[in-house]
């Protein structure tokens, strides 16, 4: 059994929400609920360059009885010759 849920939204002016959640279970165990949690936040600073921030959260008690976390940071230059 699996439950997805989207959610992307502008929040503020030239920024971007946007995160995607995630629950499994398995019919033999329906108690042991697997998460997992993508978000990204995405900032336009002035013409030439943008923010970004992503973080995964993932709980899956067979693997480790803790949450895991992965998370990134960049910062993009776009420049266009016409």
């Amino acid at each position: 059994m699996q439950l997805v849920a989207n959610f992307d939204k502008d929040i503020f002016k030239n920024v971007n929400l946007k995160f995607r959640y995630q629950a499994f279970a398995s019919f033999k165990d329906l108690a042991a609920i697997d998460n997992r949690l993508d978000a990204k936040i995405t900032a336009k600073i002035n013409r030439f360059l943008n923010f970004n921030f992503d973080l995964i959260a993932l709980y899956d008690q067979d693997q480790v009885t803790k949450i895991q976390y992965a998370q990134s940071m960049g910062l993009g230059f776009l420049y266009t010759f016409k």
